[in-house]
């Protein structure tokens, strides 16, 4: 026997049968006695008998029913009012069926009235002597909300001050894998077990009294359950409807995925800074690290990248027993490409000297290798010399690099603006010429990168040439060492505040002259 055809001949209970459209088709006699209606209701809508506030989710619950054939309600017993003939309103369990009868979907529904009562509108007008018409208004207005939270993401529950649920949204639902009707009335730490670092959450820090506490925001917690891990996003308020009974909303989000994407993202960004180390300290290690022990000459140079690796380098080493190589340069651009761009042009400027004390030459010979074999298109200044320690005759070539500075023994300092040619790696048919400057005893000359001069301060102010030569005019101690760690020193202080934007590069060397012998 199906199950409308049974309840058409229920006679004890009040029943009512409506077709797909929501149309009553049928109404027992025992729903007329309990409920007090008089009309004929067979032809109305269903609607005549649902309250005002239940109406909007019940036109979109059966909007769904006709779209997908599925239902959320049905053969699950619920609690709602239902609508007396009279005006009044009668809690009743409602148990509804949808069946396909003669090719024609019937909706049933089997109203049992509830002995607790429950008028709803005569109960809140004794409670709060609110008058019929902003009951109905209130009623709709819940109805509403019902509705719109059902549709929301976040899980959302309403609590009494013991943790009892009293309502929650489909969201919840899934979250606790329940049904809704074990959820309502259940306690709420019972189907939310909560950790916060792997330990069960103690009751005066479950969310349930941190918002009675008004301490409820933004806490995130792992629910407790077998599988996965589940992290949730909890906050909630209190409020109260009573002077005496005192209730929380919880809104409750799942982060599961963002914590394991940030957690990704943590561990990617740890991996690249451990790689960039790595990166420092290769292309550190590139860069002399032992000063020439020689007493024609004081050497001393300096390196501070704007990232974990750069594109600025120095470099010095004997060509032969009389002359000393000394270079400074820097790359276009920042980061690891400019780093391998360095390692690239050092090493070639290097393998190109091979005893040439001819700056020119060899950096004419080094760009044509570059641009042959430069597909990213980056260039790079340099300021290439030799220096004879015998004489003090300093050769050479400046490559489109930022003029050096000579501070002579009597501290006269005189700015090396020559340049000899444009920037390398942009031309194979560059050509370079070179200089010469006589070097006295105790004198000093400073190389350095656009790192220096462009440095800027808060207020966008560039550190500049003038502000460097006036404090190369003003040392007293004019020896390598302490003149680069003076114009680092007042470069740091200059640009207090604002991070470095280009790598800071000096190179300091001081002719001393060929050393004294006694003749006996």
């Amino acid at each position: 026997m199906s199950i409308i055809k049974a309840l058409k001949m229920e006679e004890r209970v009040p029943v009512v049968l409506a077709d797909r459209k929501g149309i009553i088709t049928y109404v027992n006699q025992c729903f007329f006695n309990c409920y007090g209606w008089t009309d004929n209701l067979i032809g109305s809508s269903l609607t005549r008998i649902i309250p005002s506030h239940f109406q909007d989710s019940h036109n979109m619950g059966f909007s769904r029913f006709l779209v997908t054939g599925r239902s959320r309600i049905a053969a699950h017993p619920m609690k709602a009012p239902v609508q007396r003939g009279d005006g009044g309103l009668t809690m009743s369990e409602h148990l509804i069926v949808v069946e396909k009868y003669r090719d024609k979907w019937i909706i049933g529904a089997r109203l049992t009235p509830l002995n607790e009562d429950a008028d709803l509108i005569e109960t809140l007008q004794a409670t709060h002597g609110l008058r019929a018409a902003p009951l109905d208004e209130l009623r709709t207005t819940m109805g509403k909300m019902e509705m719109a939270l059902s549709e929301v993401e976040d899980a959302i529950v309403w609590t009494d001050q013991h943790g009892i649920v009293n309502w929650c949204n489909g969201a919840f639902d899934r979250l606790t894998g329940m049904p809704h009707l074990e959820i309502i009335g259940s306690l709420l730490t019972n189907i939310l077990p909560l950790k916060r670092a792997g330990r069960p959450v103690e009751p005066d820090q479950y969310p349930l009294a941190r918002a009675l506490d008004n301490d409820c925001t933004h806490t995130e917690y792992t629910l407790d359950r077998t599988g996965p891990p589940m992290v949730l996003e909890i906050n909630g308020a209190p409020f109260s409807m009573t002077t005496v009974e005192r209730y929380v909303i919880l809104a409750i989000r799942d982060v599961t995925r963002r914590k394991q994407m940030e957690d990704t993202l943590r561990a990617s960004r740890k991996q690249m800074e451990d790689e960039l180390k790595v990166a420092h300290d290769i292309q550190m290690s590139l860069l002399p690290r032992r000063y020439p022990k020689r007493q024609e000459i004081g050497l001393y140079a300096a390196i501070q990248p704007a990232r974990e690796v750069g594109g600025d380098f120095y470099d010095f080493y004997f060509i032969n027993p009389s002359h000393l190589s000394i270079g400074v340069g820097d790359v276009s651009g920042k980061g690891v490409p400019a780093a391998l761009f360095m390692a690239m042009t050092k090493t070639l400027v290097r393998n190109q000297v091979q005893g040439k004390t001819h700056t020119a030459d060899v950096i004419q010979q080094a760009n044509h290798i570059m641009c042959a074999e430069n597909p990213s298109h980056m260039f790079v200044s340099l300021f290439l010399a030799a220096l004879n320690i015998h004489t003090g005759e300093l050769t050479y070539t400046n490559a489109g690099h930022n003029p050096p500075l000579l501070k002579r023994a009597d501290g006269t300092v005189i700015r090396v603006d020559h340049r000899h040619g444009p920037v390398m790696g942009v031309s194979p048919d560059s050509r370079y010429a070179e200089g010469v400057i006589a070097l006295s005893a105790g004198d000093t000359l400073l190389i350095y990168t656009d790192g220096i001069t462009e440095a800027m301060d808060a207020k966008r102010r560039f550190f500049s040439e003038g502000r460097l030569t006036r404090l190369v005019t003003d040392l007293v101690d004019q020896s390598p060492e302490p003149l680069v760690q003076a114009v680092l020193n007042s470069v740091h202080s200059f640009q207090i505040g604002v991070p470095p934007a280009d790598d800071l590069t000096l190179l300091s060397l001081q002719y001393r002259g060929k050393p004294f012998t006694y003749e006996i």
